[in-house]
């Protein structure tokens, strides 16, 4: 975690800063527009090669100081990883060094009209966008704005991994086959 806080600060600080803009904030309402305007950014931002774009605009994302990021990983239960604002931006900060690429779904992104957006990703896994690592990843991002179209909390729903060497690799049902033990071992006490 130190090291993680201590790589953000350092990139943060002393990196140029991007040309990232995102919609102002401070509006009394917050449109479907604007919140899928700032999902939008997400594929250009953790795609940026150029030092410190990145961070700058992981930085400029509109979250409240106590917006967490919980994981749920191929059907399994939800892990908290970043309880407030700081940790959810080291932890983009970190595994963005290990994306080659991301690509968003077409639509980009999808507005559920109650405040909550959610974005489709397909993320190529490399070293610091030069080497690449042949696995991809899927993630489903929900994004809970609060009525100013700052960002309450992150969701990510992670099927790990999509494909590996660019062969599809299908899930099994990780909550089903588990409920499938547990009624075998039940039968069999």
């Amino acid at each position: 975690m130190l090291f993680t806080k201590l790589f953000a600060v350092t990139c943060l600080s002393l990196c140029p800063v991007s040309s990232f803009s995102l919609p102002q904030t401070n509006t009394p309402t917050c449109t479907a527009a604007t919140r899928q305007t700032i999902l939008e950014g997400i594929p250009n931002g953790f795609n940026a090669v150029a030092p410190g774009a990145s961070a700058a605009f992981i930085a400029s994302l509109p979250l409240i100081p106590s917006c967490s990021l919980t994981l749920f990983i191929n059907g399994l239960p939800g892990l908290q990883v970043a309880p407030d604002a700081s940790t959810t931006r080291n932890s983009a900060l970190l595994v963005r060094q290990a994306f080659l690429r991301v690509t968003p779904s077409v639509p980009a992104s999808v507005d559920s009209g109650n405040g909550t957006t959610r974005s489709e990703l397909e993320i190529d896994t490399g070293l610091l966008h030069t080497i690449a690592l042949p696995v991809t990843f899927h993630a489903g991002l929900v994004f809970n704005y609060l009525d100013n179209c700052t960002i309450e909390s992150v969701v990510g729903i992670l099927t790990v991994p999509t494909s590996v060497l660019g062969i599809p690799i299908l899930m099994p049902d990780v909550v089903a086959a588990v409920q499938e033990l547990a009624s075998q071992a039940a039968a069999m006490s």
